[in-house]
């Protein structure tokens, strides 16, 4: 990326189901639905609910903040381990842990909402900065199921199904599922929480949408727990999203 005179040359990239993917030079004040008006408007089939962001500074961040906790795991279990709080996990599978959680390099992503961005709230049409990746998918018509069931899935979308059904077509909930913190990861890279929502009365049951990923995460006291745990599944399963968006293609 650079010019004539040897100067950087700032840029984004728009890739996916827009008119005119590629790299553009990145313009002053360049926001969300200026770039999709240079790279000639959305193609008919695309997707703008789960339109992605990535950012370079948020990779080094992310990686960063996976490899600081990773360091918390390893002081946190020795620590416990000195003062007799826990003998279920061993000093092996402490480490098993850690190692994953500092080889999860960041993803970068920014939450955006395109659709809000392109209809004309400038609260949503978020400013780029240099570097920055926006995709476009194109129309989904699929749920994805991970975690704690017996047969992770990936679901032909149904407006008649709910959370239950969902789990139900992924065999139903392992014993060690948290049925307390089930949550939705949207398309759009934002969550919706089901906290007893579907397990209690009284209360509304989310909306599914093209796109959901159903996330079912583990007990956090299936074993005895460090006090990082609920940080650790959270980024463990980030990471499984990302792995089933690509299955559900």
């Amino acid at each position: 990326r650079k010019t004539e005179r040897g100067m950087s040359q700032k840029s984004f990239s728009l890739e996916g189901f827009v008119n005119f993917p590629g790299t553009y030079p990145l313009n002053t004040d360049e926001t969300l639905s200026s770039a999709i008006q240079r790279a000639g408007g959305l193609k008919s089939n695309a997707f703008p609910f789960g339109a992605s962001l990535i950012r370079e500074t948020l990779i080094e961040a992310q990686t960063s903040t996976n490899k600081k906790l990773a360091s918390q795991i390893r002081t946190q279990y020795a620590s416990s381990l000195l003062t007799s709080e826990t003998d279920d996990a061993s000093v092996e599978d402490i480490e098993i842990v850690a190692k994953i959680i500092e080889s999860i390099q960041g993803e970068g992503r920014l939450v955006i909402d395109l659709d809000l961005a392109l209809s004309g709230n400038a609260k949503y049409d978020i400013l780029l900065e240099d570097g920055d990746i926006i995709n476009i998918p194109q129309i989904s018509s699929i749920v994805n199921i991970i975690g704690e069931v017996r047969n992770q899935n990936v679901v032909n979308f149904s407006e008649d199904l709910d959370t239950e059904d969902y789990l139900n077509l992924a065999g139903g909930l392992t014993q060690r599922a948290d049925t307390d913190n089930i949550y939705i990861i949207r398309a759009n890279g934002s969550i919706v929480s089901l906290k007893k929502s579907f397990f209690s009365l009284g209360l509304d049951k989310p909306k599914f949408i093209p796109g959901d990923t159903l996330v079912v995460p583990i007990k956090q006291n299936y074993q005895d727990p460090l006090p990082l745990w609920s940080q650790v599944t959270q980024i463990i399963y980030q990471s499984m999203v990302s792995l089933a968006a690509v299955k559900g293609l």
